[in-house]
């Protein structure tokens, strides 16, 4: 029974001394101070290391000249000339008692190191640095770097870096560089980047309704897209959200589960819809277009018109007396029947259109040489010959305004003088006829 309690007493001793809490701690390196050799099991309170510390955790302030290292725990703040770790020096030790250290690594409070901040498990705080900022598990927080940022789990809260942020799973935050923003895995809130890639974008049509994600950069590339890419190129795998830029890649297939497609609005989009166009108003002559989008119903079912969105690029010219020329740019909204009976889908079709051209006539000097045309159309169309696919004859009738001085078209309706927002414009009622490839 003695040996037994004396025992039991050593280990009670033992264990106080293994995990003996430190109210300051102060060295020069590590086993060189207060803590003796004992440090890499010392619980500081405070610790001030004058060029490197080491020790199990530190619950409140650490000041390090070059570097601070804690095991399993850092808490409060924590600046360091060159690098503050939490999770030192594991690389050492046994590997199956590494993996279940690395479950209990965790920086809690504030990182301030002068090139680099290390943690091997989680962070809820902040790192701040020079160079690069690491969580190796999940981040709750904010990470920001003279260079680059890393998560090797999920992200809540914001990465900002000069170069490149990425974030292995998903992310819900805020992604700002200057350079690439990557999130592995499922993406709400805000990439941007020069350029931003992610696998899923929330938005209104993905699982989770209520969240969604938007990519702003020169380039945006998402697998799955459900949220907003806004771009100079935008590049979707999967599209059930929307892409805004010059050039709009995607795939013409819905994402698994989800019948609706996404809308793409720019200059040039591929993976859909493409027409030609050739037609004549009372403008010009002759008006040359292309079209392209895509459909936003193509899976379901029991719908009576397919439903498409148009960008359309114009050309016109008018060869006549008084020469002139234009380009335009058309957001169309299409419906074309769909029918059960063989070759007679999209035989017809009406729609709207929203135009805007630019106008140059030789007569007219420099300083009136831009003459912008506006317009809402309403579009009627039927397939030329209703069992053959490809050419369709079409009207649209519209009102138009022209927003420059000394500009009359040759055969307008309805022509009218008016103010708007203190400047005068001319409106008229424009038709169109002519022919579409389709």
């Amino acid at each position: 029974m003695k040996h037994s309690l004396a025992f039991t007493l050593f280990l009670l001793v033992f264990h106080v001394t293994k995990a003996q809490l430190v109210p300051l701690d102060i060295n020069l390196v590590p086993g060189l101070g207060t803590a003796g050799l004992n440090h890499d099991e010392r619980r500081n309170v405070i610790a001030i290391n004058l060029f490197s510390g080491y020790s199990d955790r530190t619950l409140l302030l650490q000041l390090s000249g070059i570097n601070g290292n804690n095991r399993t725990l850092s808490r409060g703040l924590h600046i360091a000339g060159i690098a503050n770790i939490t999770g030192a020096n594991l690389a050492s030790i046994d590997k199956d008692y590494k993996e279940s250290l690395l479950g209990t690594v965790h920086m809690q409070g504030i990182q301030i190191g002068g090139l680099v901040n290390l943690v091997r498990g989680d962070v809820s705080g902040a790192q701040i640095s020079s160079v690069f900022n690491m969580s190796e598990k999940e981040m709750v927080g904010i990470q920001l770097a003279g260079l680059a940022n890393y998560v090797g789990s999920f992200s809540l809260g914001a990465q900002i870096g000069a170069l490149a942020n990425k974030t292995q799973l998903g992310l819900s935050g805020l992604q700002l560089t200057l350079g690439k923003n990557t999130v592995g895995a499922e993406m709400s809130g805000l990439q941007v980047g020069l350029f931003n890639e992610a696998y899923n974008i929330e938005g209104k049509n993905s699982t989770v309704k209520d969240r969604s994600g938007v990519q702003l950069g020169m380039i945006n590339k998402a697998t799955k897209l459900f949220g907003f890419q806004i771009g100079l190129f935008n590049i979707a795998q999967q599209s059930g959200g929307t892409q805004i830029g010059l050039i709009n890649l995607y795939k013409p297939n819905p994402i698994k589960g989800n019948t609706l497609y996404g809308t793409a609005i720019g200059l040039i989009n591929i993976g859909d819809f493409v027409s030609l166009s050739a037609y004549a108003d009372e403008m010009f002559r002759l008006n040359y277009e292309i079209s392209t989008g895509n459909m936003k119903n193509g899976k379901a079912i029991r719908v009576k018109w397919n439903k498409y969105v148009v960008n359309a690029l114009s050309y016109s010219h008018d060869p006549g007396i008084n020469h002139s020329y234009g380009i335009g740019y058309s957001l169309k909204k299409l419906y074309f029947n769909r029918s059960n009976t063989p070759n007679m889908t999209e035989t017809k079709f009406f729609g709207y259109a929203f135009d805007f051209k630019m106008i140059k006539k030789d007569e007219i000097e420099i300083k009136d040489m831009k003459v912008l045309v506006s317009g809402f159309n309403i579009i009627l169309g039927h397939r030329v010959i209703p069992k053959l696919s490809g050419v369709s004859a079409f009207l649209s009738v519209g009102q138009k305004i022209a927003w420059g001085r000394n500009y009359e078209p040759e055969n307008p309706l309805f022509i009218t003088d008016a103010t708007l927002f203190n400047k005068k414009i001319k409106t008229w009622t424009g038709v169109s006829l002519g022919l579409m490839l389709h």
